[in-house]
């Protein structure tokens, strides 16, 4: 994440745009990142027990939330890793929003 926020940084101030395949890796870095921190959380949930399913649990709200930030289209890791690996190997990405 620090790699790409230098580089998303760098290209602000220079008034650049990123080319696509830039923009494919933030995606993946981006996308990669949030897939970590999901599985860390889990972690820690399913090591909570039963306790983490209670409201009062802190953790298992955490966890719900991450679970939804890796459903959304944008930091989901599987389309981010196929836009990426097509554009490496030279063929257009199939996801309009990148």
């Amino acid at each position: 994440m620090r790699r790409t926020a230098d580089l998303l940084i760098e290209t602000a101030r220079n008034g650049e745009s990123l080319e696509l395949s830039l923009r494919a890796r933030v995606r993946l870095d981006c996308a990669y990142a949030v897939r970590r921190c999901l599985e860390a959380t889990q972690s820690i949930y399913l090591a909570t027990g039963g306790r983490g399913v209670r409201d009062s649990n802190r953790i298992g709200r955490l966890q719900a939330d991450l679970q939804a930030i890796n459903m959304h289209a944008i930091t989901a890791l599987d389309p981010a890793l196929e836009a990426y690996g097509r554009i490496l190997m030279g063929r257009p990405p199939r996801t309009p929003r990148l």
